[in-house]
């Protein structure tokens, strides 16, 4: 079961799946904060529709109820990413046996490092770029203003978003592997021995 070389098909599917589940959960957390964007959006148009006295200071939005509906809505995303990553974590686990577990193992820690050095040196970059470009009055109008006003954007969400929760996921998918060693090998040598 420790027979670790690129001829090994379970060792290439392991690495293959890791790679997935690394894209993967990069592409769902975007659509996670694009999806909360859109109901902080409707939630604030819905406020000012329903209260037109927020406009003239008389009255204050209810913050409360947009924190108590993102906080349902993100508790519910985390609960269904831990539910999704563990079933298809041991899948994956038990059905490439050890040799894939260990290349599973590996595209995390190296793509996961990776991935998380693109993201959080981009994210800083592009942050520095608009920082440095607001210091002069003339560069305001530009269209390179513009621009990278707009990737700040994007370099905001890798940064702060994308860069924190990769590495907590590779932490967390790597002491689950610790945890599960056993059931893992007691599957590989029921199965295959």
């Amino acid at each position: 079961p420790f027979d670790i070389h690129f001829l090994n098909l379970k060792f290439i599917a392991g690495l293959l799946f890791g790679i997935l589940f690394l894209f993967g959960i990069c592409a769902y957390i975007m659509f996670v904060i694009a999806k909360s964007n859109h109901s902080i959006t409707n939630l604030i148009h819905t406020e000012l529709k329903s209260n037109p006295t927020i406009w003239d200071n008389k009255k204050f939005p209810d913050y409360i109820n947009q924190v108590n509906t993102l906080s349902l809505s993100s508790s519910k995303v985390m609960i269904n990413i831990l539910i999704v990553t563990i079933i298809l974590s041991l899948i994956i686990w038990t059905s490439t046996g050890i040799a894939g577990t260990i290349g599973f193992i590996l595209t995390q820690i190296v793509g996961g490092l990776t991935l998380n050095s693109f993201f959080i040196t981009s994210g800083t970059l592009w942050c520095n770029t608009k920082s440095k470009l607001e210091t002069t009055e003339t560069n305001l109008d530009t269209s390179h203003y513009i621009s990278i006003f707009f990737t700040d954007k994007l370099g905001d969400l890798f940064k702060d978003a994308l860069g924190p929760i990769l590495t907590d996921y590779v932490k967390f998918n790597l002491l689950l592997i610790l945890i599960l060693l056993g059931f893992i090998l007691e599957i590989n040598e029921g199965i295959f021995f």
